[in-house]
């Protein structure tokens, strides 16, 4: 058995992921190692994953971690001194030349300074056509501006299969406005997956300007609760742009923002027909949909989701929002019965969420039909049944002992005004005990 430094080095081959993106501060020890001398060049030679804290002024001791044969490589980027660009394009050039093999890169900005982004977008537009084996991009966050010049720089990737970007949505927007490209930009015919964190807004705008040729899943998350005419305006554009679509998520519920009623937009809750426009999407397997109001839906509603898309079997129709439905409401909302019409008309469906009326009855037992295929099932009420036992064996009807079940009520009789308790085990377990 080696001792001493001859087993640091024999050890140093066996290593296939360092990570040391995070603020303790191993700096200096990581220097101490990388200075010393070894008959190889490249420090641990087996090693596949890389995450690291980069800090201004320390190139030389990154790169020496640096070889071809990384392939996933997470970067946090903490820059002292926002008026030098010199720094960030020197480092990619290290990582393009050092590590061109690349499949995977992620890159989190530490800081939200404008200058920062400005010299952030032209070392990114530079590094990213460098990586020609890359499939993965994740960044966040960047300037709504800079999505346009980013997103194209991967067009001449032959293998880019999925971009993740999140939107700064602290930059002051007068500052930075995006500006479309004067024609459209085509993505690469390898993109699969497209991710943003962005407001609808600027998302249809984008969409607008940008070619997808083959992309079938997109996941849009905005940072503030959408009016419909946001709504209606993106899904209008995703129709017209991305036809091939079989995954789709829309995201408008921000928690955060939504602690104030009066940060609701004007026209409140969104409808089947602020929607229905992605209809024209043919090939849709999964949808969801999340918004900071119950989502009214009747039974007519849920038939036309249904039906337009026979190929749907994961629809999520905002199951759990931000916002508690009255009883007094005089909006329709979907309710015990409507489990009852899903099953009758897609009874293949294999995951489901929605937002049930609590207030509403629970139908008396009756022959019906059942969801076989249904693994995974997310309901959200208003209130809690009263007659929990009558629920229960209810959707003991509907489900199979393998459906995975999430329920969960708003309540204003807490303190803080909102809880989500799970109550599977006391809605369900009498629900199967007692079926017959």
């Amino acid at each position: 058995m080696p001792s001493g430094w001859a087993r640091f080095d024999l050890y140093r081959h066996r290593v296939r992921v360092l990570e040391d993106a995070t603020y303790t501060n191993y700096h200096s020890v990581m220097s101490d190692i990388a200075v010393l001398g070894f008959d190889s060049t490249v420090f641990l030679p087996n090693l596949t994953d890389l995450s690291w804290l980069y800090i201004q002024d320390e190139v030389w001791r990154d790169s020496v971690f640096m070889h071809e044969g990384i392939e996933t490589f997470t970067l946090m980027l903490e820059l002292r001194d926002p008026g030098i660009s010199e720094p960030i394009l020197l480092y990619f050039e290290h990582i393009a030349a050092r590590m061109p093999r690349l499949q995977s890169f992620t890159l989190h900005l530490g800081s939200r300074h404008e200058a920062y982004q400005g010299h952030l977008k032209l070392a990114l537009s530079w590094l990213l056509p460098k990586l020609q084996f890359l499939k993965v991009l994740e960044l966040t966050p960047i300037l709504d501006s800079d999505l346009y010049d980013v997103t194209s720089s991967t067009a001449s990737l032959p293998n880019i299969e999925n971009i993740d970007a999140h939107i700064n949505k602290y930059m002051n927007r007068s500052l930075v406005i995006a500006s479309p490209p004067t024609s459209p930009i085509t993505l690469s015919c390898k993109l699969r997956s497209l991710s943003l964190e962005i407001s609808y807004f600027d998302a249809a705008a984008y969409f607008l300007s940008t070619e997808f040729p083959v992309m079938t899943k997109l996941s849009l998350q905005s940072y503030k609760p959408e009016s419909r005419k946001s709504t209606r305006t993106l899904t209008r554009t995703i129709s017209l742009r991305c036809k091939f679509l079989r995954d789709i998520s829309l995201i408008s519920d921000a928690f955060v923002s939504t602690a104030n009623e009066h940060d609701l937009p004007p026209d409140g809750h969104i409808t089947l027909t602020d929607i229905q426009s992605l209809f024209h999407c043919r090939n849709v397997v999964r949808f969801s949909v999340y918004h900071a109001c119950p989502l009214p839906l009747t039974n007519d509603d849920i038939k036309n989701i249904l039906q337009n898309w026979d190929t749907l079997k994961e629809p999520f129709l905002n199951p759990s929002p931000t916002y508690l439905l009255p009883s007094d409401v005089s909006h329709p909302y979907p309710d015990w019965e409507t489990l009852a019409v899903i099953a009758e008309h897609s009874g293949h469906l294999e995951g489901l969420g929605i937002y049930l009326n609590g207030f509403a009855e629970v139908p008396p037992r009756a022959s019906m039909q059942s969801l076989p295929k249904l693994m995974r099932l997310k309901v959200g009420t208003s209130e809690l049944p009263s007659k929990t036992k009558d629920a229960a064996r209810f959707l003991s009807q509907l489900l199979t002992l393998q459906c995975r079940v999430h329920c969960s009520f708003m309540s204003q009789t807490m303190q803080d005004g909102m809880t989500y308790p799970d109550y599977y085990s006391l809605l369900f377990g009498q629900g199967w005990k007692n079926r017959s």
